[in-house]
């Protein structure tokens, strides 16, 4: 997922006609002053970092006055927000506002469909709403084809909205559509849309997510795959695996996506916590193991290594000549092993031979690198 910031998500927007507020970025000090005369006060200062809940974390302010607006902007600077540091700020025109409203369409992949969100409580975490108030929320589920038969207008009806106001509404849910569907993504938000006291329907926030799978149909996007990633995960995204580095002490090396989640839930079951794991998917050679063992081993917190393969298209003595490859210089990481599969005979006597050991079950397995790393 390549998840864009504000601004970039309301350049989209703009192009696709919907209202946002006036705005420009800056990315120091001296820029804010060069463009303060741009829009007239009060405005928004908001801090353009690419997590949810920046207004708590205290990332976005009113200023009423270029001093103050210079004071704030002073303070977001050296602020971290949730770990992201603050690079640029987004100075938007503050609007009057009316009313609040959640709009979305995101991707159900569960049910294989789209879900449109509605709430006419915007403003707030869509999350935290659904939990306190879910009768505020309303959600139709649709298959693409079916977008055009959604009669959103009865629905809003019910929310006292005058005539304007619905058409507006229903028309910049028609644009978000198009947007979604040009752009790939897998959700598209504005929270909040803003009804100003004029009347007006304005993208007061936005978020937008490209889908992964698309990427290489939008060249703008390509470099913001690596954005946020570690050394490690960027090599590793490279070679085409699937890397994630987490808090614990255990290193998890498995093959498909459904064995590191199982053999991750069974860690944490027996008391462990992992503190990565790395994907190395199917058929992968002992140059491909070596690597994931040195990446895995890289972390800090390291005491203890699992690797739990099962092979198809992998072969288990492909993996252990990896594994014995890497312990020629690692001796001192404790490594359990556990290998079932296409050659498991052979990859058990190539183990044996340097004296590792290999266990025949995940649980086996699971509980002896516990007990190394407690």
């Amino acid at each position: 997922m390549v998840r864009l910031y504000e601004f970039e998500s309301k350049k989209i927007l703009a192009n696709y006609g919907i209202l946002v507020p006036e705005n420009y970025l800056v990315s120091s000090i001296d820029e804010l002053r060069d463009n303060i005369k741009k829009i007239d006060f009060p405005v928004m200062v908001k801090a353009q970092v690419l997590i949810g809940g920046r207004g708590k974390s205290g990332g976005i302010k009113g200023a009423d006055t270029p001093e103050e607006a210079f004071s704030i902007a002073n303070v977001l600077f050296k602020t971290k927000i949730k770990d992201y540091e603050v690079k640029s700020l987004l100075i938007e025109k503050k609007i009057d506002i009316q009313d609040e409203i959640y709009i979305g369409i995101t991707v159900d992949r569960l049910n294989q469909n789209f879900v449109l969100i509605f709430s006419a409580s915007g403003g707030v975490e869509i999350e935290d709403l659904a939990k306190a108030d879910p009768e505020k929320i309303i959600k139709i589920n649709f298959k693409s084809y079916e977008f055009d038969d959604i009669d959103l207008k009865t629905h809003l009806k019910a929310i006292n909205y005058s005539q304007e106001i619905i058409f507006q509404i229903n028309e910049l849910t028609h644009q978000l559509w198009r947007i979604m569907n040009d752009y790939d993504l897998d959700l598209i938000e504005i929270n909040p849309s803003i009804l100003s006291k004029d009347g007006k329907l304005y993208a007061a926030d936005a978020r937008v997510n490209v889908d992964d799978n698309s990427i290489f149909r939008h060249e703008e996007f390509i470099a913001r795959t690596k954005e946020g990633l570690t050394q490690s995960e960027i090599q590793v995204k490279e070679k085409g695996m699937s890397y994630v580095e987490l808090d614990g002490n255990i290193g998890i090396i498995c093959n498909g996506a459904g064995l590191v989640m199982a053999t991750i839930d069974t860690v944490r079951h027996y008391g462990g916590t992992p503190a990565n794991f790395l994907d190395i998917g199917g058929g992968a050679t002992r140059e491909r193991i070596l690597f994931a063992l040195e990446v895995i081993s890289s972390n800090p917190r390291i005491k203890g290594i699992l690797v739990n393969i099962v092979g198809g298209i992998t072969r288990c003595d492909e993996i252990a000549l990896g594994i014995i490859e890497f312990l020629k210089n690692k001796k001192e990481i404790s490594m359990v092993i556990r290998l079932v599969g296409t050659k498991e005979k052979e990859g058990k006597e190539l183990l044996a031979q340097h004296g590792i050991p290999m266990l025949e079950t995940m649980e086996e397995a699971i509980k002896k690198v516990l007990e190394l790393v407690s």
